[in-house]
């Protein structure tokens, strides 16, 4: 197999795997809680260690949403990956960790 081929077999068929698995992964981790309708939505450019709180059983930092009755404030970087905004997001929506 020449890295033409490979190169065009890992875009077309191993990355949207590796990705529908990352999706899958981390969205089964969350249920819904409660419906939110509307959520006004803060976020604040920090790293993770401002959310404060107790650590996730081992599991890795990467943001936090705290959720108020007014609305949703989102800790982490600026530069965060699409996969951790929607993830913080659906916070704000009424989903929270099984």
């Amino acid at each position: 197999m020449t890295i033409d081929k490979l190169c065009k077999w890992f875009v077309f068929v191993a990355a949207p795997i590796v990705i529908l698995a990352l999706i899958v992964g981390c969205a089964s981790d969350m249920v819904r809680k409660k419906t939110v309708d509307v959520a006004t939505i803060h976020w604040i450019r920090a790293t993770p260690e401002k959310c404060g709180g107790e650590a996730l059983q081992g599991r890795t930092l990467h943001g936090c949403a705290k959720v108020f009755p007014s609305g949703c404030v989102l800790t982490m970087a600026e530069d965060a990956p699409d996969w951790l905004v929607a993830h913080e997001v659906k916070h704000c929506f009424g989903w929270d960790h099984r």
